[in-house]
């Protein structure tokens, strides 16, 4: 009998604590999910394309859903997950291919983008280059995404060279970032 009620007292306390978790409970953000989610292919190959870009591995926060006006980070996780997603939309081969392609392609806009190296090499402040210029924004990113996939499905063979004229537009925020300016 003192048995039973014992275990009646602690599935009583089991299920209270359920019922507390459950009520007060918040949602962890979606960056969390990128950190620590190791079932979601697409949250390692960012983890991946992160480590090995060596500008996104400098200048990358992981910590924040976004980059803060005087974070001394060019870009977040996040920022860099949703362009990758852009880049590889369609992809349908191995997890190794797409970091692969990933990697390159990234690399190579990284290579092309003298003011993102400037960040990288502390010539110039993030936030002063946020302030500035458009291509420091994770809607840039998250376009050059859209328009690597673009590139490797109609320009698979010359696309690297297509993407130098990413070195010539006019990113100037007060310009309206290059508006007009094609590749």
């Amino acid at each position: 009998m003192v048995h039973e009620a014992r275990a009646d007292r602690e599935l009583e306390k089991a299920q209270q604590r359920f019922a507390d978790l459950n009520r007060f409970a918040a949602r962890p953000n979606n960056l969390l999910g990128l950190l620590y989610d190791h079932r979601d292919e697409l949250a390692k190959l960012t983890r991946a394309v992160v480590r090995d870009v060596l500008l996104f591995h400098q200048l990358t926060d992981g910590e924040k859903t976004s980059v803060s006006g005087g974070s001394n980070k060019l870009f977040a996780l996040a920022s860099i997950h949703a362009a990758t997603k852009a880049l590889l939309a369609g992809f349908s081969g191995s997890f190794e291919a797409a970091k692969k392609i990933a990697v390159e392609f990234w690399n190579e806009v990284t290579r092309v983008m003298p003011d993102w190296q400037d960040v990288g090499l502390v010539r110039i402040k993030a936030a002063v280059l946020r302030d500035r210029c458009v291509h420091a924004h994770a809607v840039v990113l998250e376009a050059l995404g859209r328009v690597g996939n673009a590139l490797l499905r109609e320009r698979r063979e010359d696309w690297k060279s297509v993407l130098t004229g990413l070195r010539t537009l006019d990113w100037s925020r007060a310009t309206g970032g290059g508006r007009g300016a094609r590749l």
